[in-house]
């Protein structure tokens, strides 16, 4: 029973219960919410180490991580240990597919038993030109592909 104090002397009581049931349903989808939140973070996180300095990928297949770097004006290539020069885009604006399928094929060449590509794709690449990047990776065998997001060095710098 709660009591309340109106005026000096005066006191009121009264027998209130309090609905705690919405409460705990705004607190249980509240966790849920954040809980999944959180585990989407973790699934959608696709960690790329750029090479530092340009050469061709050493040693075996094992270690090998193949990075396609795709933005609106160019390709570029990084795998473990190097990456190759970019690959740019065609006096139209169109992706030079056949440079990147001869590249793809040199790659192919050297590690032969290798399939896994990621495709780290800026956000302002238009869907029809990603479908010709994944058709080009799938025709040079590399059937294994995997999404990132991808920002530029030159879009990731503040306007001045």
């Amino acid at each position: 029973m709660a009591v309340m104090k109106l005026r000096k002397g005066s006191e009121r009581k009264f027998d209130v219960e309090l609905p705690v049931e919405a409460y705990i349903a705004v607190a249980s989808k509240l966790v849920t919410y954040l809980v999944l939140g959180a585990v989407w973070m973790q699934l959608v996180q696709i960690e790329v180490t750029l090479p530092s300095s340009g050469g061709g990928g050493g040693g075996g297949d094992a270690g090998l991580s193949l990075t396609l770097l795709v933005s609106e004006k160019q390709i570029d290539i990084a795998a473990t240990g190097g990456s190759l020069p970019p690959i740019q885009n065609l006096p139209n604006g169109d992706y030079d597919l056949n440079a990147l399928s001869e590249t793809l094929k040199k790659i192919r060449e050297k590690f032969a038993d290798h399939r896994e590509i990621v495709l780290a794709i800026q956000s302002t690449v238009v869907y029809d030109r990603i479908v010709g990047l994944m058709d080009e990776c799938i025709k040079n065998n590399f059937d294994a592909i995997s999404f990132a997001p991808y920002t530029p060095p030159d879009a990731a710098a503040p306007p001045k």
